[in-house]
């Protein structure tokens, strides 16, 4: 797991790194993941109940997520279905 971390703290976009925080990835298999995102191209299925799923482990009052990030329509699609800031 180092590599990833190194890796992800050095990546950077337009000079900007990720911010300190959790990684979500899908626990499904590469081959499934690889068909939902390039093939079918519906890669806001796993994005949105990731993030409905994470919500429901805080409480209903409070609102877990600060911001989203991405550069992909499924991005928007993603965050707009469960109420987060995109913008």
């Amino acid at each position: 797991m180092l590599f990833i971390g190194t890796f992800l703290d050095n990546l950077i976009q337009h000079d900007e790194h990720l911010p300190p925080g959790p990684l979500i990835i899908s626990p499904d298999r590469m081959f499934k993941v690889l068909a939902r995102e390039v093939i079918y191209r519906r890669a806001q299925e796993f994005k949105i109940e990731a993030l409905r799923e994470l919500k429901k482990l805080f409480p209903i009052a409070c609102y877990p997520f600060y911001a989203g990030f991405g550069n992909r329509p499924s991005d928007v699609v993603s965050y707009g279905a469960t109420g987060v800031s995109f913008n």
